[in-house]
């Protein structure tokens, strides 16, 4: 843990498509939203960080003209404005926002150690967060990397798709380098199956496979495939914030239970960040 014994999940799969955006900004909001989920300590402050140039976890809050000035990109150049967090349409969710900025900061920052680090160093100051979650890029370039030495924990989204396991060796790969040289104390929070229609057998068969990799590290809960979840992203909204409530809301609250409980974090009053 850091010096703030913040949790810092960074999500990540070289692969795309296999719900890293919809993981961090569903999870997130159960996380944040104590009030639908009872299983969560109340009144926590969660941040979202936006890693992805492509930048689908910003569009899911912002319109193009809402984006700010500074954005995640001016982490990595010294002498730039330090972007700000800014809130979300639900209490207690935070947002640092991502622009295309971001594609020439992944090409620069991986053989430069002074820049690659400078992702922790800006966690390390912000004040009155619970929770960091970091959405990363669908490649193991800069981006990812720095995301991984900021990260307490590493969660691995994995679809129940055709070659959604492809890359995953890569991804280890690059966990344990990472871990061995640069962030010691970073470790796999868990495993999750996304997207998941227990009705194919390629569904299934992939489940098998992924139980038997990562046996001890996979989440109990696995989300479902549902239209509800696209459909809740096209408002700008968590599935767990629709009217009607339904069985994808249900395993994002015990998602973020299960992820609260591995990390063993307790109830603790939070006050507005800074």
């Amino acid at each position: 843990m850091n010096k703030n014994n913040v949790p810092i999940i960074a999500i990540a799969n070289q692969k795309g498509g296999v719900g890293k955006t919809t993981t961090t900004f569903n999870m997130g909001a159960a996380l944040a939203g104590h009030l639908l989920c009872p299983n969560i300590p109340e009144s926590r402050n969660v941040l979202l960080i936006d890693l992805d140039p492509q930048g689908n976890l910003t569009k899911t809050f912002l319109r193009d003209q809402e984006i700010p000035s500074a954005t995640s990109a001016d982490i990595f150049q010294a002498g730039r404005e330090l972007p700000a967090i800014i809130a979300s349409y639900k209490s207690n969710l935070y947002l640092l926002p991502a622009d295309r900025g971001l594609s020439r900061e992944a090409e620069t920052i991986a053989n430069d150690f002074d820049r690659i680090n400078l992702l922790k160093v800006y966690i390390a100051k912000l004040e009155k967060i619970s929770l960091v979650m970091i959405d990363t890029p669908p490649t193991l370039g800069g981006l990812t990397t720095a995301a991984l030495i900021a990260a307490t924990h590493l969660l691995i989204p994995i679809s129940t798709h055709l070659y959604s396991l492809q890359g995953t060796k890569d991804l280890l790969d690059t966990y344990r380098r990472v871990k061995e040289r640069l962030n010691p104390t970073v470790e796999i929070v868990g495993v999750l199956l996304s997207d998941y229609d227990q009705r194919t057998a390629l569904a299934n068969e992939i489940a098998e496979k992924v139980t038997e990799i990562f046996h001890g590290k996979l989440f109990k809960t696995k989300i479902m495939h549902s239209v509800k979840i696209e459909e809740a992203a096209v408002k700008r909204q968590a599935i767990i914030d629709q009217p009607r409530q339904s069985e994808a809301a249900d395993a994002y609250k015990q998602l973020a239970a299960e992820v609260m409980e591995r990390l063993g974090m307790r109830e603790k009053p939070a006050e507005a960040p800074q």
